[in-house]
């Protein structure tokens, strides 16, 4: 990243969340932004609306207000509002026939989710979805079922755009018939493919398992080095 805008660059009014700026004015801001950026460009930006304390500047009309899940799905309604008009808007540009747009979380979310298990595989289900001007007409509308982590993005895009991207290298790719998914929390991780989830807890070096179990053995020893691998490249780094 060549620049970071933070909230020192919206006003006072706009930072009108616990966290900074609401969706809205952080939309605002991107395509200000885009407009003066150069020709290729890549940029990202991290929304917010969508997350505790969930005090969006909206009132859902059809959404019961008694509900133990009114501020989550309120707040999620104002995010998908904001999203709606930010894409609308990206259509009437220029650069978006050329350009790829992805959505993705960086996290799920245990509301609303019943008989979750303690770091259940459910909480951190998260969408990804591939759009924008760019995309082949045979992608479009297409959903393809792969266990694959967020952490595919930078491999994925570069390939599609014939780049090196072999520093990439803590996911496997899409089509991979032995892709998994490693995910990590406050102490332990989440381990899945389509064989099986392992959920592991490094305090006391216990573990959930569902799946085949002629390969627990194989899960437990390729989460717990995949996890001491990926946090001694992030020492190092």
């Amino acid at each position: 990243f060549n620049q970071i805008i933070d909230k020192t660059a919206f006003s006072k009014t706009d930072l009108n969340s616990k966290w900074g700026a609401h969706d809205g004015h952080l939309f605002d801001k991107t395509l200000q932004t885009i407009r003066t950026m150069p020709r290729p460009f890549y940029t990202m930006a991290l929304t917010l609306s969508s997350h505790e304390p969930f005090d969006v500047p909206y009132t859902s009309k059809t959404l019961d207000k008694k509900s133990n899940e009114y501020a989550y799905k309120n707040a999620l309604a104002y995010a998908d509002f904001e999203l709606g008009q930010f894409l609308k808007a990206c259509e009437n540009t220029s650069w978006y026939d050329s350009t790829l747009i992805v959505l993705v979380a960086d996290h799920g979310h245990d509301i609303g989710v019943p008989n979750l298990e303690f770091f259940g595989k459910e909480k951190f289900h998260i969408p990804m979805v591939i759009g924008g001007g760019a995309l082949q007409s045979a992608y479009r509308g297409k959903s393809i079922d792969a266990i694959v982590s967020q952490t595919i993005i930078p491999s994925l895009l570069l390939n599609a755009l014939h780049l090196p991207h072999k520093s990439y290298h803590w996911q496997t790719a899409i089509a991979d018939p032995n892709g998994f998914a490693q995910f990590h929390y406050n102490n332990g991780f989440g381990r899945l493919n389509q064989k099986g989830f392992l959920s592991y807890y490094n305090e006391n070096n216990t573990f959930a398992y569902k799946g085949d179990s002629t390969q627990l053995k194989d899960f437990v020893y390729k989460g717990r080095v995949f996890q001491q691998a990926l946090i001694d490249d992030f020492i190092q780094k």
